[in-house]
């Protein structure tokens, strides 16, 4: 989710900054929002801009059906179980 986003987030800026030859991170801001917004996700096949409050409350339901469907998937995945007092670090 989120930490994804801000890896994809850094990324950009550290491309940005260093092809344009720029320490002013702010002003790549919007330009990396609408690139972002504009780009159609892996799970949904949908752009964050082509989901919005007027968007169909059934398709909402069937974009989080299938993000809900990836992260379970990936979860099934771990065999570990922890108990109390297992050290995880």
């Amino acid at each position: 989710g989120i930490e994804r986003f801000n890896k994809t987030l850094k990324r950009y800026l550290m491309m940005k900054m260093y092809n344009d030859d720029t320490k002013d991170w702010v002003k790549l801001i919007p330009i990396f929002i609408e690139i972002y917004n504009s780009t159609e996700s892996d799970v949904t096949k949908r752009t964050p801009n082509s989901l919005n409050e007027e968007t169909d409350k059934k398709e909402l339901k069937a974009v989080k059906q299938k993000i809900t469907e990836s992260v379970s998937s990936k979860n099934q995945n771990d065999d570990q179980k922890f108990e109390v007092g297992d050290r995880v670090r």
